[in-house]
């Protein structure tokens, strides 16, 4: 996350508690429903937590709701942020997650979409109807992150073998989910256009 979006990434810290200075003016109900809060800070320079640094829209609205002299934006989990805001979060188990993302391989289906496409096709081809994808590549970042994963492996199979994801936590790497074969260059492509290779 902090690579892609050219930002610190913060966890919850139960240790850190955000600025009641900052917070006496703010709603917390406001704040949760636009993921983001102060977690350091003071009038003069503001530490913000938020889900979407890239959002214009609510970077202004928070610069209009703040008013503070500057900003620094940090990029965190819509998990964490509500941590922050006092809210009883209850992450997924691993068993949790990996249902959900073989609910998200299962949207994927069996045809290749991109049968006939190269890869410099297939990366301007992925869209809205290509939203599994997008999800499922989002998720599998999102749960390394979580597991404080150091690296994510992509094992694509022979022929129409299915290609296998791995995280490596504490050393040890372990298989997270498998993507049928048709869609491993959609995958791929959808990464290397987050890489913005």
């Amino acid at each position: 996350m902090e690579r892609y979006y050219q930002l610190p990434f913060s966890k919850y810290d139960p240790d850190l508690q955000p600025p009641r200075e900052l917070l006496r003016t703010l709603n917390r109900a406001y704040l949760r429903s636009k993921h983001w809060v102060p977690i350091a800070g003071n009038r003069d320079k503001a530490i913000i937590l938020i889900d979407d640094p890239n959002d214009a829209n609510r970077i202004m609205e928070i610069q209009q709701v703040m008013n503070a002299r500057s900003y620094e934006f940090r990029v965190g989990l819509r998990e964490d942020i509500l941590r922050f805001l006092g809210e009883a979060v209850e992450l997924p188990t691993e068993a949790g997650r990996e249902m959900k993302l073989e609910d998200l391989v299962g949207k994927l289906g069996e045809d290749d979409p991109f049968q006939e496409a190269d890869i410099g096709d297939v990366k301007s081809r992925i869209g809205e109807n290509e939203a599994a994808v997008v999800q499922l590549v989002n998720r599998v970042i999102v749960d390394a992150t979580r597991l404080n994963a150091s690296d994510i492996h992509i094992e694509p199979g022979k022929g129409r073998e299915s290609t296998i994801i791995r995280m490596r936590v504490d050393g040890v790497c372990r298989e997270v989910t498998r993507i049928p074969a048709s869609h491993v260059r959609a995958v791929v492509a959808r990464i290397k256009i987050l890489a913005r290779l």
